[in-house]
């Protein structure tokens, strides 16, 4: 089982009059809960000694989400590619929540849909969601609004990632536990969290 989380910062006062104040510092990080179905002790083992080797949330690594939640909805036609020309009104779209793209396959009503992954090359590899369906035009142009906005100024031409999306990422905790029992009885519980 696979629980995907988004965290984002907020910074919120409340006056004595109860009015509320609320600021946002501007970053997003995906955390994931994983729970493994119970397994043999040779399926657990090799897994569990991947872990340890992380030394705990000192190591990162990459992660995929596994299937169903690892297939996008959207037709992903083409071969799209960040395009820094095509509408952004300045070379950097860095801070942006709408990425500029090229290289889609034309006139596709749903290249993407909302809730889809995707990871431009060249950044810190921090995973960006689409939060709206995306459409591409007649020559294979698209906007996609995105969130969090973009925290990385992204090189025009950078490749873009819209299957089998990489999450760099880490265990959250320094303490890794595994549940033990007789028979082909272990499991393994942990959270990860994006690491950029």
């Amino acid at each position: 089982m696979c629980v995907p989380r988004s965290i984002t910062p907020t910074l919120v006062s409340v006056a004595h009059s109860l009015k509320t104040q609320k600021r946002s510092r501007g970053s997003q990080r995906w955390a994931f809960d994983l729970e493994f179905a119970p397994m043999t002790r040779a399926e657990w083992q090799p897994i569990f000694a991947f872990l340890v080797k992380q030394r705990g949330r000192y190591g990162t690594f990459q992660w995929t989400l596994p299937t169903p939640l690892l297939t996008p909805l959207g037709s992903l036609g083409g071969s799209p590619v960040v395009n820094n020309n095509a509408g952004s009104p300045t070379a950097s779209q860095a801070g942006t929540r709408a990425l500029w793209t090229s290289g889609w396959t034309a006139a596709l009503s749903a290249a993407l849909k909302a809730g889809d992954f995707l990871l431009p090359a060249g950044g810190s590899g921090k995973v960006y969601m689409a939060t709206e369906d995306v459409g591409t035009d007649s020559n294979g142009f698209a906007s996609i609004q995105i969130e969090p906005a973009l925290m990385d100024d992204i090189a025009h031409g950078a490749a873009l990632t819209v299957s089998s999306v990489p999450f760099t990422v880490s265990i959250t905790k320094d303490s890794l536990e595994s549940a033990l029992a007789l028979g082909p009885q272990y499991g393994i519980n942990l959270e990860l969290i994006e690491d950029v």
